[in-house]
């Protein structure tokens, strides 16, 4: 099984100048935007308002395009299988 969520989410990534304030707004910026992902996933939102508040918040829709292209065909050329363990985590089977 396959957590066919994971190639399109999007990261937190520290800047090293981020105060405490700049931080906290980066990351209320990430739970906006995974959020906004899942409705998507999940039929709820379109992808056009993905897309369109990855470019207010400033990554490239473009660029997250081709970032979850690449995502996929990992994926499936690894042949990378996920199974579910007793917490409901997704695991790479073998695992322990």
């Amino acid at each position: 099984m396959t957590d066919f969520i994971d190639p399109f989410l999007t990261f937190y990534e520290p800047e090293p100048d981020h105060g405490v304030s700049d931080a906290r707004r980066a990351t209320e910026a990430l739970f906006v935007r995974q959020n906004l992902i899942v409705d998507w996933i999940e039929g709820n939102q379109s992808a056009e308002a993905v897309l369109d508040c990855l470019e207010e918040q400033g990554i490239g829709a473009d660029a997250y395009v081709a970032a979850v292209q690449d995502n996929v065909e990992r994926i499936v050329s690894s042949g990378r299988v996920y199974l579910e363990n007793e917490s409901g985590l997704l695991l790479p089977e073998g695992f322990q």
